[in-house]
This record gives C-alpha cells, sequence and structure tokens, in this order.
C-alpha cells in the first residue's frame, strides 16, 4: 500500500515507538471500571446462580442417597452370607490330655559315628 493508507497494526522490534495515530485510542480501557448493570440484569443473574446452587445441591443429595443404598445392600449381602455360612457348632467334649512316656538320656540307645 502507499503512504497514505494503512493496513492495520504494525509489528515493530521492541525498543521502537508507533507514530500517535497508530496507537491504542484507549490504552487505559483494561483499568476502566465496568458500565454498571441495570437491577434486571442482575436479578436475572442471582435467578440463575441460584438455580445453579440448588441443582447442584440436589444431584449431590441424590448421589448421597445412591450411595447409602448401595451400603444398605452390601450390608443386607454380608448379613446373608453370614448367616448361612457353615458355623460348625462348637464341641461339647472336654479334650483329654494323653500322657507320654518319659524319656531319659540312658534309656536311649547310644548312636556312635565313625
Amino acid at each position: 500500500m502507499g503512504r497514505g493508507g494503512k493496513s492495520g497494526p504494525i509489528a515493530l522490534p521492541p525498543g521502537l515507538r508507533h507514530l500517535r495515530s497508530d496507537r491504542d485510542p484507549h490504552p487505559g480501557a483494561p483499568d476502566m471500571t465496568r458500565s454498571r448493570r441495570n437491577t434486571a440484569e442482575v436479578q436475572a443473574e442471582q435467578g440463575q446462580k441460584k438455580a445453579e446452587l440448588s441443582s447442584i445441591e440436589q444431584n449431590r443429595e441424590d448421589s448421597v442417597t445412591e450411595v447409602a443404598h448401595l451400603e444398605h445392600a452390601m450390608h443386607r449381602e454380608r448379613a446373608e452370607k453370614t448367616r448361612n455360612a457353615n458355623h460348625p457348632p462348637t464341641t461339647t467334649q472336654k479334650k483329654v490330655l494323653r500322657h507320654r512316656k518319659e524319656t531319659t538320656v540312658a534309656s536311649q540307645p547310644a548312636t556312635f559315628l565313625g
């Protein structure tokens, strides 16, 4: 293009400055305060947030209920397995100790190696 036309912002090497006409006309825009919202917008946003929070809370309660049902079912299964397991009755007989012969060193046969 010629000298009079603009083709967009020109990327300059670091340290060089643009001409005043090429600079951002509002350099403080990121630091400026936001425009104020009207009451309807604020109330709509608050209603939306409340709806999101209530749906999140409902999902949480549903999850807790589902986990409680699973735990209850697991407990019932465990109790059923324990009830139906093979648990033989304890014996009513008393154990009788057997007496062994007392052995002494002299009564044992001598073994010689060699």
